[in-house]
């Protein structure tokens, strides 16, 4: 039937999507067919198992879109860390990943501030104390807590340093 070949087509999308690692362009693929057989059959006997695909393809996304953020902290290039942190929390809500991309957006500002020329330091830290505000308010049992707190000591010591 209709139904069945348009979830089978779907599934066998699901089924080419490669590891987190590699290319996702079978991914969005598989994304698009099955959330069209959502969409047709949003009863059908396969919706379940369909939106069960569709939720193990996004968490795919999420874990991708991450770990490339987060190579780029590890590698010390903050500017392009900061900025793939920032569009993960808009481009991901709801991820698994969201404590760990708002605690490394903070880590990648707080060393990016820094490392930073003298005079830009302070507007620095300020952003990574906007950070952590938001982290603390969204993740306040994160397990990065401890570690968010600390990183908001050595601002706090800075400022107090240096008169800010």
């Amino acid at each position: 039937d209709r139904e069945f070949a348009a979830y089978m087509g779907a599934k066998s999308h699901y089924h080419m999507s490669a590891v987190y690692s590699k290319s996702q362009v079978n991914t969005d693929r598989a994304l698009a067919k099955l959330q069209d057989y959502i969409n047709l059959y949003p009863d059908g006997e396969y919706a379940e198992e369909a939106n069960g695909l569709v939720s193990e393809l996004r968490y795919k996304l999420d874990r991708k879109a991450y770990e490339i953020a987060k190579n780029y902290h590890h590698r010390s290039r903050y500017i392009p860390a900061i900025k793939s942190f920032e569009n993960f929390i808009i481009q991901h809500p709801g991820s698994d990943f969201m404590d760990d991309a708002q605690f490394y957006l903070i880590d990648s500002q707080y060393l990016y501030a820094i490392k930073s020329r003298e005079e830009l330091v302070p507007e620095r830290l300020e952003a990574a104390t906007k950070y952590y505000n938001t982290f603390v308010s969204r993740f306040p049992a994160s397990e990065y807590r401890e570690d968010a707190d600390e990183i908001m000591e050595n601002i706090n010591d800075y400022k107090l340093k240096n008169n800010i």
